[in-house]
């Protein structure tokens, strides 16, 4: 696999300026951790997400499924948060 180019954060943090973004709600059964798990076996280490997808189960298990091929440490999740669920 091609090096993948890196933006750099704070130190020493790097992210992976390819990110994979999933904003379609209620998705089929398996449809989203499918997805990420071919997102992450293209190179992709940034899924972002949120909480009004409903899909967080989802993600979890695709990321958990390439856990074992990849470093825990390698893959940055982000969220949103609506000001609604805020306290």
């Amino acid at each position: 696999m091609p090096p993948v180019q890196m933006l750099n954060c704070k130190k020493p943090i790097k992210v992976n300026k390819h990110f994979f973004q999933h904003g379609r709600v209620e998705p089929s059964s398996n449809e989203v951790e499918l997805a990420v798990q071919w997102a992450i076996e293209a190179g992709y280490r940034h899924i972002d997400t949120a909480w009004a997808y409903k899909i967080e189960d989802q993600v979890g298990r695709g990321l958990a499924n390439k856990f074992p091929d990849v470093p825990r440490n390698e893959i940055f999740v982000t969220t949103k948060v609506s000001d609604k669920n805020v306290q």
